[in-house]
């Protein structure tokens, strides 16, 4: 079971008060971070990877990235353009780890665009981390996570009168209070952004009971599905 199918709901009596989409923005247009409503939303962020010679001298500090997010949500990278560093060494480190970052694209009108966007990435130098904190797979913890509370997920009126319906399939990493980890949602199936935003919302208001090993609770790596049909009349 990839993640807790709970979720299989009925949504299409829940309204929304969204506005209908206008015309289409112009083709290729790249706009501003203040021109676009609702912003792009960080949905994954990988691994950074801290250059050895800087960690070796304890060099700390924070690079950003001037990036364009393109409408499908990933960073277009010839776009990345540094703004400010603080050591030329964290620069490579620093785009390889933006362009691996996942987003909910910016939306105008109720369309994807196009977003320049300054993106920060912090170099921290932390203590050694505990190898048992990393997440697991579903399959290998002996008491899953159970849903406690959370949301129903409400369709938005606008996607329902335009009939556009479908699955999103959204993975993140459950903690060890089980809560939803910030930053590491990644959707991996979606008809439409705005679907994928309430999806978001309602894995991000969501409690579970913490996945359970040795009577241990571990972070677990989980995936939601939630079905959002169009109903015929």
């Amino acid at each position: 079971m990839r993640g807790l199918a709970w979720l299989a709901i009925l949504l299409a009596a829940c309204a929304h008060a969204a506005a209908p989409a206008g015309p289409p923005p112009v083709p290729g247009r790249v706009y501003a971070g203040g021109e676009v409503k609702p912003a792009p939303v960080v949905l994954y962020v990988p691994p950074l990877r801290y250059p050895d010679t800087l960690r070796a001298q304890g060099v700390q500090g924070r690079v950003l990235l001037d990036v364009i997010i393109d409408t499908s949500g990933q960073v277009e990278p010839a776009s990345i353009v540094t703004a400010a560093s603080p050591n030329p060494a964290f620069d490579a480190a620093a785009r390889e780890a933006v362009r691996g970052m996942r987003f909910l694209p910016g939306m105008v009108r109720g369309w994807p665009v196009r977003t320049l966007v300054r993106l920060p990435v912090q170099f921290r130098l932390s203590p050694d981390v505990d190898t048992s904190n990393v997440p697991l797979r579903l399959s290998q913890v002996e008491e899953p996570p159970e849903r406690v509370s959370g949301p129903v997920p409400v369709y938005p009126q606008a996607l329902r009168e335009r009939g556009i319906s479908g699955r999103v399939s959204v993975r993140f990493v459950l903690d060890t209070t089980g809560r939803p980890q910030p930053n590491s949602f990644e959707v991996l199936e979606s008809p439409d952004p705005e679907l994928s935003r309430e999806a978001i919302r309602v894995v991000r208001a969501t409690l579970f009971s913490p996945a359970r090993l040795q009577g241990k609770p571990r972070r677990v790596i989980m995936t939601q599905d939630f079905q959002f049909p169009v109903v015929r009349r």
